[in-house]
């Protein structure tokens, strides 16, 4: 089944909060294994393939995503855009909360020299946003790619243990009133982003 037409397809959101720091071991294996820490705070996700039908967004996101590659260098054409705000500790010992932009993995500092490729990332967030809830359907071989794996790579490791726990995610994941709704919250929070950026001086 082909559903894209808008040069976007496969697209997932994810909301996540966590009120304190979150510790796992990806491998369950109390000796050893990868340990990650997320910290306390909020991650908001927004993920997506591009290509050139119906219109040119992966010709549109070609520096990019030269500049922030997937980490699969055989999945050139996904997008991950993610927001997150931590929680960090002040000089006074109060706790400052920090947003945080990443494309595809890669912290993307917020000023001057990098203010297109985020306004890119609004634009894009809202076409997303725009695309009726009806057309928010993913290819039927995708949740089983390494596509897929590898762009959720996090949850599938956080839930490893859980196989049954991963499905309710994906279904979160895919529903189309959620990738609205995180698109919408995305393209606000980079806008005010770029806001506070020029308000802080950084043209």
């Amino acid at each position: 089944m082909r559903v894209s037409f808008h040069g976007i397809k496969n697209i997932g959101a994810a909301v996540e909060f966590r009120d304190k720091p979150e510790l796992f071991n990806t491998t369950n294996d109390p000796n050893g294994g990868k340990i990650i820490c997320m910290p306390q705070g909020k991650s908001i996700e927004l993920h997506c393939e591009l290509d050139n039908e119906g219109s040119k967004d992966l010709d549109e996101f070609k520096t990019l995503l030269d500049k922030y590659p997937n980490k699969d260098k055989r999945q050139k054409n996904v997008l991950d855009v993610s927001i997150d705000r931590i929680s960090l500790q002040g000089a006074s010992g109060d706790k400052v909360p920090v947003d945080i932009c990443m494309i595809n993995g890669h912290i993307v500092p917020i000023n001057h020299q990098n203010k297109t490729a985020v306004k890119q990332l609004k634009d894009l967030s809202e076409k997303i946003f725009s695309i009726k809830q009806q057309d928010l359907k993913y290819d039927d071989y995708y949740l089983n790619s390494n596509s897929c794996r590898n762009s959720y790579s996090y949850y599938f490791e956080k839930f490893s243990s859980e196989p049954t726990k991963l499905i309710g995610v994906f279904e979160q994941f895919f529903n189309p009133a959620n990738i609205k709704l995180v698109s919408r919250i995305i393209a606000s929070d980079l806008c005010t982003m770029l806001k506070n950026s020029k308000d802080n001086g950084d043209e």
